[in-house]
């Protein structure tokens, strides 16, 4: 595969498309008169035709007008090495570009110091992260979906390495079952913590950590790495800024907790607040409410 970011973007776009639309690559190929090899090629990112051509083969797979609006943003778009994505009150787990370089990373390191990264969230963590958004329900099924694909994937030759700052477990979730929802989420973390392909490592507080929240995805040759960072409504990627990423990486490394003292640690914050959610349960029965 070659080709940059943003034209593997617009290849999955065209290869979504063509799932949605219901169509065999066959009965596609019969009404454009093209080859398979040029179609696979273009959902690889190896573009190979005009912005006509393209035009046609969304005509061909009726797709609907928000596909055709992206797609024709990305057209436009001049090619660089830094892009936004936005995604106006909806999480960017859907983002054509992250889906598909998540499915061809060889690895994955991701560092957080606001809150739990969304591939390692509990469902009812996942709920309250994603309450901004229009739809949660819907926001909610892509991300869950998002970690399934993951997960599948995910082997030891793919390996992925959560740094967690302390100060992201220390943050409330704003709900009444907050410490129900941090206890289960932080076992949780503690499981993926064990498995071979898959870390997770503390920041201590008293480290600072790099400044920003970031994700760092590194390929096979000749593709170059894919950076992420986001807010609620828009994403950052940057390609191929390894002189930025490996340092910031490396600290990473020597200040956090090694995996096993991750994981103890964070079942003793679990096992505390399990402590916490028993007390505050049993004086609330004795002031005559019944407890949770």
């Amino acid at each position: 595969m070659d080709g940059n970011a943003q034209a593997r973007e617009l290849g999955e776009e065209l290869r979504r498309a063509r799932r949605n639309s219901g169509m065999t690559i066959e009965e596609i190929l019969s009404v454009l008169g093209w080859a398979k090899v040029t179609l696979l090629r273009l959902e690889d990112g190896r573009r190979g035709k005009s912005a006509w051509d393209i035009a046609r083969l969304l005509g061909v797979l009726h797709a609907d007008t928000e596909t055709c609006e992206r797609v024709n943003r990305l057209l436009r778009q001049p090619v660089t090495r830094e892009f936004v994505r936005s995604h106006p009150r909806r999480a960017h787990d859907d983002l054509a570009v992250l889906a598909v370089h998540e499915q061809r990373a060889a690895t994955i390191t991701t560092y957080d110091r606001t809150g739990v990264p969304p591939l390692l969230q509990t469902e009812d963590y996942a709920r309250l992260d994603l309450a901004y958004t229009q739809d949660v329900d819907h926001a909610l099924r892509i991300r869950l979906d998002r970690q399934k694909r993951m997960y599948e994937d995910w082997t030891p030759e793919t390996p992925a390495v959560f740094y967690i700052h302390e100060s992201a477990l220390s943050t409330p979730v704003p709900d009444d079952d907050a410490t129900d929802v941090m206890c289960n989420q932080l076992l949780w973390l503690a499981f993926a913590g064990r498995e071979f392909h898959r870390r997770v490592r503390l920041v201590p507080a008293a480290r600072h950590g790099p400044r920003h929240p970031f994700t760092l995805m590194t390929f096979a040759r000749p593709l170059r790495s894919l950076a992420y960072t986001g807010t609620a409504t828009a994403t950052v990627f940057t390609e191929g800024h390894d002189a930025v990423y490996r340092p910031l990486v490396a600290e990473l490394d020597r200040i956090a907790l090694d995996p096993d003292r991750t994981v103890e640690e964070l079942h003793r914050r679990a096992d505390a607040l399990s402590g916490t959610a028993i007390h505050q349960a049993a004086t609330t029965s004795s002031q005559g409410h019944p407890a949770r």
